[in-house]
Protein backbone atom coordinates (compact mmCIF):
# COMPACT_ATOMS: atom_id res chain seq x y z
CA UNK A 1 0.00 0.00 0.00
CA UNK A 2 1.19 3.49 -0.19
CA UNK A 3 0.58 6.59 1.68
CA UNK A 4 1.53 9.85 1.05
CA UNK A 5 1.86 12.53 4.21
CA UNK A 6 1.78 16.07 2.77
CA UNK A 7 2.65 19.44 5.07
CA UNK A 8 3.53 22.73 3.47
CA UNK A 9 7.48 22.26 2.59
CA UNK A 10 7.67 18.68 3.50
CA UNK A 11 10.83 19.81 5.70
CA UNK A 12 9.74 18.22 9.25
CA UNK A 13 6.39 17.21 9.59
CA UNK A 14 5.76 15.43 6.60
CA UNK A 15 9.50 13.71 6.08
CA UNK A 16 9.42 13.03 9.59
CA UNK A 17 6.55 11.01 9.47
CA UNK A 18 7.44 9.20 6.28
CA UNK A 19 10.91 7.95 7.99
CA UNK A 20 9.11 6.98 11.45
CA UNK A 21 6.50 5.04 9.14
CA UNK A 22 9.07 3.80 6.76
CA UNK A 23 11.05 2.12 10.12
CA UNK A 24 7.77 0.56 11.48
CA UNK A 25 6.10 -0.62 8.82
CA UNK A 26 8.27 -1.93 5.96
CA UNK A 27 5.60 -3.45 3.91
CA UNK A 28 4.40 -0.53 2.70
CA UNK A 29 5.81 2.48 0.78
CA UNK A 30 5.39 6.09 2.71
CA UNK A 31 6.35 9.38 0.75
CA UNK A 32 5.82 13.43 2.18
CA UNK A 33 5.43 15.81 -0.28
CA UNK A 34 4.53 19.89 0.28
CA UNK A 35 2.42 22.08 -1.38
CA UNK A 36 4.24 25.61 -1.35
CA UNK A 37 5.70 25.10 -4.26
CA UNK A 38 8.15 27.79 -4.33
CA UNK A 39 9.28 26.86 -0.74
CA UNK A 40 9.71 23.55 -1.43
CA UNK A 41 12.37 24.48 -4.44
CA UNK A 42 14.36 26.76 -1.83
CA UNK A 43 14.40 23.96 0.55
CA UNK A 44 15.13 21.18 -2.33
CA UNK A 45 12.30 18.88 -0.82
CA UNK A 46 9.65 17.06 -2.93
CA UNK A 47 6.76 19.12 -4.15
CA UNK A 48 3.48 17.68 -4.00
CA UNK A 49 2.51 16.46 -8.09
CA UNK A 50 -1.45 17.66 -8.31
Amino acid sequence: MKIQYVCSTNKQLSKTVENYFTEMHSENEFLSAGTKSKICRKEGTTILEM
